[in-house]
């Protein structure tokens, strides 16, 4: 793997960033979320490329990162533009700066949340008055632990300014789905890996981090989201455990499998309690359950015994 040294870089290509060996934030919640043996084993394989996820890069191409064309911004020829003709009939539209092949039902898709997005003053006003330009990598040393680090900004703002914003697709931008999803992708993980990518980096001693996220359904709205300073302590929790685990690991060069012990496990909690509620209800009453199986022990349903 690919091993970048400490810095700031404004024209990194993406493919470059993923094949670098420092520990990025998908990879510590990787590491959490396996065996280090496992994380290890499969971390020099390509990443999986599920629809939402492939839908949501694409989307974050032609929106965010086209953004600095319509600012003006010089990217050294990595500019995102669309090559050839719009046409309903074609199956298929390349975008220039990579291999990206985008259905036109996609494109039509995200031309139109583009739009949305666009014109929504308010979830915008954070990136048209930060400046500066999109998709900027950030690679620092973890002095504590000894391990290389490394964070892709979705947009890095102008000197000075303390807004950093990163762009989320979504389901739905209600309060309850968003909480959900903060659990389900580790957003509070995220945004405390990026706010010490931003400290220690030198671009902002006190950031906000922002979540701008916008629904994939029309009419395609977005809001803009900061996670609360409680639950970013416990994402530099989780941070912080995962970094000292992996450097013990990579210093060592031992890599655990998962306990191979028999364990005691069973159902979760919720299960649990769901099943009580049932039983409190009497779905599992014994008389119940007798009479409802009364035809299979050799005696007549309701309503057969006169045929």
């Amino acid at each position: 793997m690919r091993r970048l040294r400490p810095g700031v870089y404004r024209d990194l290509k993406w493919g470059v960033y993923l094949s670098d060996a420092a520990l990025s934030a998908s990879d510590t919640i990787a590491f959490l979320g396996s065996s280090p043996h496992k994380f290890h084993a499969s971390r020099p394989k390509k990443s999986k490329r599920t629809p939402a996820l492939e839908f949501g890069r694409i989307a974050h191409r032609l929106i965010i990162e086209e953004l600095a064309v319509a600012a003006g911004i010089d990217r050294d020829g990595y500019k995102v533009q669309v090559r050839g003709t719009y046409q309903t009939n074609a199956p298929w539209i390349t975008v220039r700066a990579g291999e990206d092949r985008v259905s036109t039902g996609w494109m039509r898709n995200i031309e139109e949340m583009r739009e949305a997005l666009w014109s929504d003053e308010e979830a915008m006003t954070p990136l048209r008055q930060a400046g500066g330009c999109p998709e900027v990598t950030l690679v620092w040393d973890d002095e504590e632990f000894g391990i290389r680090c490394r964070a892709r900004l979705d947009w890095m703002p102008d000197p000075g300014y303390r807004y950093f914003v990163d762009y989320k697709t979504a389901r739905s931008i209600q309060a309850d789905e968003i909480s959900a999803a903060i659990a389900r992708y580790s957003y509070h993980l995220r945004a405390a890996h990026y706010i010490d990518a931003i400290k220690r980096c030198g671009l902002c001693d006190d950031p906000v981090f922002l979540l701008l996220m916008q629904e994939k359904e029309f009419p395609y709205e977005s809001r803009l989201v900061q996670i609360p300073d409680e639950d970013l302590k416990w994402g530099h929790i989780e941070m912080m455990k995962a970094r000292a685990e992996y450097a013990r690991c990579l210093h060592s060069g031992i890599w655990p499998k998962a306990d191979q012990d028999v364990s005691e496990i069973g159902l979760p909690p919720w299960a649990r309690r769901r099943l009580e509620h049932r039983h409190e209800a009497g779905e599992f009453a014994f008389e119940r359950w007798t009479r409802a199986q009364a035809p299979l022990n050799g005696q007549p349903a309701k309503g057969e015994g006169d045929r």
